[in-house]
């Protein structure tokens, strides 16, 4: 059983690691609260499990919204009769920072059902009122979820680190990246020269003003220049970003393309040069797994998340964080010499086949319920 704060969130994490694990046999129930303003996106949602065989169950819950932020706090009203009802043997419980994480966890030792907590990122960078929140919450009612479950896997050495110190014990840490679809997101010859590519959500801890600042400062040294910067993605940052834009003179260098359907994603990567990832804040981006397998050089922040994937100057570029001079250097180099960005890009189709493949990430999955099943197995049997 998963668990989800919401359905469409994370990655739409239903249609990956739960669809994999249905496809490998596994009989797989996704719950999650249905937001009242994303009941039309999310009839797109249920077609795509109900086609993987992945059951579903919408949850009552109330809900907490705080404006800019995250757009949605649910509380689970139902959810101990949904497990007594499907009787999971593991529950998959997603995402640290949600009351309904803490819920699961609470209710899977209650009614001694065996419970995998993911950590998506610990903490996102969202502001100093938002930050204290996160961490409030980690040492009380995350505290309380670690020490809930049975194990946590996180994506990264630097969230095991991070969720440590909010005492979650060691011994049941388990770290497992994100994995990548590399048959839908492969190598294509439909490059565009000078073409970036950004895809994500405007908010605060994507670092977007800095790579803004420096394409700006690309078109101070070459004038004229042939980049075009594609965004794509919505988020309460749009409109300062777009204002941005429009302040530095860039309008005409940079496509804001907004909402685009998942399955285009991998058209756009084809068509670009080069993708870039400025964040000041990661979990383990997809998008950045995404564009390695498509086999596009890389360029992202030297952050934990991004610096667990990308190998400077081996299959990818590693910037530091607030730095427009740097990344602008970063871009003109890699857009100078093609052979650079071949040997880049073929070094990351290479990883991504080799370690990010969901065969991979699944079946390392798998060896953790199995863990987990068999210790229950053992105490059961003292």
């Amino acid at each position: 059983m998963f668990i989800t704060p919401y359905f469409g969130f994370s990655g739409t994490i239903s249609d990956m690691l739960a669809g994999h694990l249905a496809k490998r046999g596994h009989d797989v129930a996704v719950v999650g609260y249905l937001r009242p303003n994303c009941r039309n996106s999310f009839s797109e949602e249920k077609h795509r499990l109900e086609e993987k065989n992945i059951h579903y169950y919408l949850a009552k819950a109330i809900s907490i919204s705080i404006p800019n932020y995250v757009t949605e706090f649910p509380f689970f009203l139902s959810f101990k009769q949904l497990v007594e009802e499907v009787q999971p043997d593991i529950i998959h419980i997603n995402c640290l920072p949600f009351l309904t994480s803490y819920q699961a966890a609470e209710i899977a030792k209650k009614t001694r059902k065996k419970s995998v907590l993911q950590v998506h990122g610990v903490i996102a960078e969202r502001g100093l009122f938002f930050n204290t929140l996160q961490g409030l919450y980690s040492f009380t009612f995350g505290n309380l979820t670690f020490h809930n479950v049975d194990k946590v896997v996180c994506l990264t050495n630097g969230d095991a680190e991070r969720i440590c110190r909010y005492g979650c014990p060691s011994k049941k840490i388990d770290i497992i990246p994100n994995g990548v679809d590399v048959s839908e997101f492969h190598p294509t010859s439909h490059e565009e020269s000078g073409l970036l590519l950004w895809c994500g959500r405007f908010v605060q801890q994507k670092g977007l003003e800095y790579l803004i600042e420096a394409l700006k400062c690309i078109e101070a040294r070459e004038k004229p220049t042939t980049i075009k910067l594609m965004m794509t993605g919505d988020g309460p940052l749009f409109s300062k970003i777009y204002q941005l834009v429009k302040k530095n003179g860039l309008s005409s260098s940079v496509l804001f393309m907004g909402r685009v359907p998942r399955k285009d994603i991998p058209i756009l990567m084809s068509k670009a040069s080069i993708y870039i990832l400025p964040s000041l804040n990661e979990g383990m981006p997809y998008t950045l797994l995404e564009a390695m397998a498509c086999g596009k050089t890389v360029i992202g922040t030297n952050i934990s998340g991004i610096r667990d994937i990308i190998a400077h100057g081996h299959n990818g570029i590693l910037v530091p964080p607030r730095d427009p001079e740097a990344l602008a250097n970063a871009i003109l180099t890699l857009l100078g010499d093609k052979n650079l960005r071949r040997t880049l890009g073929q070094n990351a189709r290479e990883l991504m086949t080799r370690r990010y493949s969901w065969d991979t990430i699944t079946a390392r999955m798998e060896k953790v319920y199995e863990e987990t099943l068999a210790g229950a197995r053992c105490k059961t049997g003292r």
